[in-house]
């Protein structure tokens, strides 16, 4: 039997047994030795004393020079040349990217969603994302550089220059006016950005940072293609590609350059944190006080007049207005002066502001079109203006220049178009009480943010059984009496005078409201909306008024039909009266609509809004 060539395969059967038992014997072993060893650490890292051991004593005193390139004391990884460092993190982005790429889609599906709908155009009535995948091919860093230490050496900074071309899947589906649905393909998307990471605090653990603060140093560039239904080319075409290169240059653009940033924290709520006064606090607490920028005042912005705007409109003058925008995506609007190339405003916005030194005002000069065949409104101009010069309790003017004007302007023989503005930087006392700044001109203010969540059993507006409903949200605004500064020059920003700003009391003027709008959601009574806005300097005893509508389109004409309204007194139902005046006061409810606060009479009125009320007070000094 053991004879010839079973001999042979028993032998090998008999080796190949033996070295299996042997292979994973071995294996066994090593992965019990890098098992102790992980738990080792993982057991030093709650003792500081024992990671000390093996880590080397954490010294805050280090000199900076000591993270220069090349140098032996600095760490590992700034000791590194670039491409090898750069070749590192590349390589490890690829082994993370299939898990990063569904975590980032899902998060930015989530996130582009309601920024789609808000920033529709008007050729279209619906759009959302159907498809978005960021494709097999990882980011890739090219060049990774050390900014350098925090001032308060908590922290460090990192800039990276990525580019992405991956083979992406995106897919916008959109709805026109006349109900027609249509697939808007994105593909060859490619970015280019350059990215600045800041890694604070310091602590003492196995993972030596206890967060990541998030920023662009620059707008990131973009380039794509679109692959759109056969017989939309042409000027549906170029209307939509201008729309995208518009939405991601601008929207997510600035919603992510410095000083807008993403705070990432990386520790536990009651982790101990010590600063460099040798202090300790628990990290959400120096989460909240040191990595969120927190509110530090207010902006007053006063729109005086523009001068010389060039008409865009083909047989009439334009019909401007002016766009506010100085954090996030929240903007304020002026109204519409129509045919008018020096366009009067005289009206006062408020603008919460957290870093006054860093911040810039855009200031966009619009075209209204809303009599237009579908159009959007045209930006006429835009340009920014610093906030860095600005004193508290001072007002300033300044006359802004548009030299994109100048070209089409000077055709008439006129200048560039021109807008004055008068800003007032007033700072909140964070002592509040009796007698600061804060409660002579802020006592009773306050910002509320709702959130417009949905409606329910509304009333029917159409012969089909639904509505096409709406919503409007106003809310009266509060006003503080800023006197004109002397002006050092006509067409410079004015040194400013001391002109403080003062409460206005018993003004016979027409009170002014700060308006919102919803979208239109088509054919439902239970529509969804899930849009937030923001009444900045507003009154707690002025009430909340939202009525809702039903739109109807009439070949080049539109109508509105009621369908009711409710007003929600602030101080009842979120209980401002009771507790800590300086605490936030939430609530989610429904709202019941009725026919009595309405503009037009109503019948049939029926159904509620949902809405969640969040009312952030000013001072700690109540309104009497």
């Amino acid at each position: 039997m053991l004879t010839g060539n079973h001999v042979k395969t028993f032998a090998l059967s008999a080796t190949a047994a033996a070295v299996s038992c042997w292979y994973h014997e071995r294996r066994k072993r090593g992965r019990e030795i890098v098992k102790r060893g992980v738990c080792a650490l993982y057991d030093a890292e709650k003792d500081k004393k024992a990671l000390e051991r093996i880590m080397g004593k954490f010294n805050r005193a280090r000199d900076k020079n000591a993270f220069a390139m090349g140098n032996a004391c600095a760490p590992t990884w700034a000791r590194f040349a670039y491409d090898e460092k750069v070749k590192f993190l590349n390589d490890f982005l690829g082994r993370m990217w299939p898990h990063v790429n569904r975590a980032v889609s899902d998060m930015l599906t989530k996130m582009l969603d309601p920024l789609l709908e808000t920033y529709r155009p008007s050729i279209l009535s619906k759009v959302f994302l159907d498809q978005f995948d960021l494709g097999d091919e990882s980011i890739q860093i090219s060049r990774v550089s050390f900014v350098g230490l925090r001032s308060d050496d908590m922290g460090l900074s990192l800039d990276f220059n990525v580019q992405w071309n991956g083979n992406s899947k995106i897919m916008i589906a959109a709805t026109t006016h006349i109900g027609t649905a249509i697939k808007i393909g994105v593909k060859d998307l490619e970015m280019y950005a350059s990215v600045r990471v800041t890694l604070q605090p310091f602590v003492p653990t196995f993972t030596p940072f206890a967060g990541m603060t998030i920023s662009l140093t620059e707008k990131p560039k973009f380039d794509f293609d679109l692959e759109l239904p056969l017989g939309l080319e042409g000027r549906m075409s170029t209307k939509i590609q201008n729309w995208l290169e518009g939405f991601l240059s601008d929207v997510l653009g600035n919603s992510m350059v410095w000083p807008e940033r993403i705070n990432v924290p990386l520790a536990f709520d009651n982790q101990e944190i010590t600063l460099k006064n040798g202090e300790t606090m628990p990290y959400k607490k120096y989460y909240e006080n040191v990595m969120v920028n927190k509110i530090t005042g207010i902006v007053v912005v006063a729109a005086r007049h523009a001068t010389d705007v060039p008409s865009v409109d083909m047989f009439s003058p334009s019909d401007p207005y002016l766009s506010f925008q100085l954090r996030g995506k929240n903007k304020i609007f002026t109204k519409v002066v129509d045919n008018d190339a020096n366009p009067v405003w005289n009206e006062q916005h408020f603008m919460l502001v957290d870093d006054v030194n860093a911040r810039k005002l855009k200031v966009d000069v619009m075209d209204d079109d809303a009599n237009g065949l579908g159009n959007d409104d045209d930006c006429i101009g835009s340009t920014t203006v610093a906030l860095d010069a600005l004193e508290p309790q001072v007002t300033m003017s300044f006359t802004v220049a548009f030299p994109e004007t100048a070209k089409i302007n000077a055709k008439k023989g006129l200048k560039p178009m021109t807008v004055t503005l008068d800003l007032t930087y007033v700072p909140f006392d964070i002592a509040g009480g009796e007698g600061s700044a804060a409660e002579e001109w802020f006592r009773g203010w306050g910002m509320l943010t709702v959130k417009l969540i949905s409606g329910k059993d509304l009333k029917v507006g159409d012969y089909n059984g639904f509505s096409d409903p709406y919503c409007k949200l106003a809310m009266e605004k509060a006003e503080l009496n800023v006197e004109d500064p002397q002006r050092s020059s006509a067409d410079a920003p004015g040194e400013g005078g001391k002109a403080s700003p003062k409460r206005k009391k018993g003004s016979s003027k027409r009170p002014e409201f700060i308006r919102h709008k919803s979208k239109v959601i088509q054919k439902t009574l239970d529509p969804e909306w899930g849009e937030e806005f923001e009444f900045v300097g507003v009154l707690e005893r002025t009430p909340l008024i939202v009525e809702c509508f039903d739109r109807d389109v009439m070949l080049l004409k539109k109508s509105r039909d009621p369908l009711g309204s409710a007003e929600i007194d602030l101080v009842s139902t979120l209980r401002l009266d009771e507790g800590d005046p300086m605490e936030p006061r939430t609530r989610e409810g429904d709202f019941e609509l009725s026919a009595s606060h309405s503009a037009a009479k109503t019948k049939g009125v029926k159904g509620s809004v949902r809405m969640k009320l969040h009312w952030q007070p000013f001072t700690s000094t109540r309104n009497k």
